[in-house]
């Protein structure tokens, strides 16, 4: 991607960056050997009317966020104490293993359902123009997911300002990491806009 965003956080799923610049942007998907070129709008999720929110995704942009998704999808249901999927189930005890090994037995199962309920909503209303405020409150938190899977599989670390070069094996899926950081930047600033999350809530 062309501009610099800063990374939310994987709790809250916010960031701040500076605005992006019309132009031509390249998203990488992880199934083609090239990257995809298309024209970027200037935000790609706008409020538009009462509870209404605009989704200004090109098909492209449409089609990296569902494999994402389902990557993440099939990862669950395959093996959900995967390791690139610790950042989507947090640890509620960090000091008593016992107290976590029974949270995890009781709430593991609810959250997995939470997570692939939002997959749903994502895929179902994944070509409309047009979404309502619950559906887009399910694409923050699977954009959310989507983006802690792919740089907990990649291993890119968060807290850092990182810089893939271009010849490096990981370059393509870091175009993807920052096109869903972008995105749900867009999310909760449209969000904020609509009054569905605090304007002056944290950013970090």
């Amino acid at each position: 991607m062309p501009d610099e965003r800063a990374e939310p956080d994987g709790n809250e799923g916010e960031a701040e960056h500076e605005p992006r610049q019309d132009g031509e942007a390249d998203v990488g998907e992880a199934d083609v050997e090239e990257s995809v070129v298309v024209f970027a709008p200037l935000r790609f999720v706008l409020p538009v009317e009462p509870g209404g929110y605009f989704v200004a995704l090109p098909d492209a942009f449409r089609k990296v966020v569902i494999d994402q998704i389902q990557k993440v999808r099939e990862r669950i249901m395959s093996d959900s104490q995967h390791p690139s999927l610790r950042r989507i189930f947090p640890v509620a005890y960090v000091d008593n293993r016992a107290f976590e090994d029974e949270y995890q037995r009781l709430m593991r199962s609810e959250m997995i359902e939470s997570r692939l309920a939002a997959f749903d909503v994502v895929e179902q209303t994944l070509q409309k123009d047009v979404i309502n405020e619950a559906q887009l409150l399910l694409w923050m938190q699977s954009v959310n997911v989507a983006r802690l899977a792919l740089a907990a599989a990649e291993g890119f670390d968060e807290e850092e300002n990182i810089k893939i070069p271009s010849d490096d094996s990981r370059a393509q899926s870091f175009e993807i990491f920052e096109f869903l950081q972008a995105l749900l930047h867009d999310i909760v600033e449209a969000l904020r806009a609509g009054g569905a999350l605090d304007p002056k809530g944290p950013s970090r």
